[in-house]
């Protein structure tokens, strides 16, 4: 169990099937069971950008819109944090 702390948590699951029936993880169960933690993001299983970085080739320019939409996300949760962690100005 993750507990709070001084820094808050933020949960990211990779490789989210589109598909509710491929899914095996319980989202909301996961997310009842972090009650700490600040966020909870999916990045969505894209088998051939994922095949990309493995191999080295990867270029944002090329990524899946679910991946761009998710780090984006990720990214404001992130900064959001900042005052509370004293890294803003």
């Amino acid at each position: 169990m993750l507990a709070a702390g001084q820094a808050p948590i933020t949960v990211v699951v990779n490789k989210v099937p589109r598909s509710a029936k491929k899914m095996r993880l319980n989202l909301d169960g996961l997310e009842a069971a972090l009650p700490d933690a600040r966020g909870l993001l999916c990045i969505e299983e894209e088998i051939p950008a994922a095949s990309s970085v493995a191999h080295g080739s990867f270029r944002w320019d090329d990524a899946p819109e679910a991946w761009k939409r998710s780090v984006r996300e990720l990214a404001v949760v992130l900064a959001d944090d900042w005052p509370r962690l004293g890294l803003s100005r």
